[in-house]
């Protein structure tokens, strides 16, 4: 999963609405000039119901996923509002988002 829909998606979903704009895929960050993609309207979605299915599925990692994008808290806080380590704070979300990218 590529993180910057994840940021995207996070202003999205903030303010319900972002405007298209183009993202760096893999050939450009190895400068090769490709044209960007566009993350659309249904892009952020589909990534929305992904996240809200996984939540229901996994409410502690949606719950640690969405008070790190949407409530933009480092793990550290997350880790104390929740009593648990920064580690296992990251841990858990990165196990989140790699679950994103296998829900259709």
């Amino acid at each position: 999963m590529e993180y910057q829909i994840i940021e995207d998606w996070s202003k999205w979903a903030k303010i319900g609405y972002m405007p298209q704009r183009p993202r760096c895929t893999l050939n450009q960050s190895q400068n090769k000039n490709t044209p960007s993609p566009y993350f659309t309207e249904n892009d952020f979605l589909n990534f929305d119901k992904k996240i809200a299915a996984l939540s229901k599925e996994y409410p502690l990692n949606g719950q640690m996923f969405k008070l790190r994008y949407l409530n933009g808290m480092s793990y550290a806080q997350i880790a104390k509002k929740l009593h648990t380590t920064p580690q296992r704070v990251q841990r858990m979300i990165k196990l989140f988002i790699s679950k994103t990218e296998k829900v259709t």
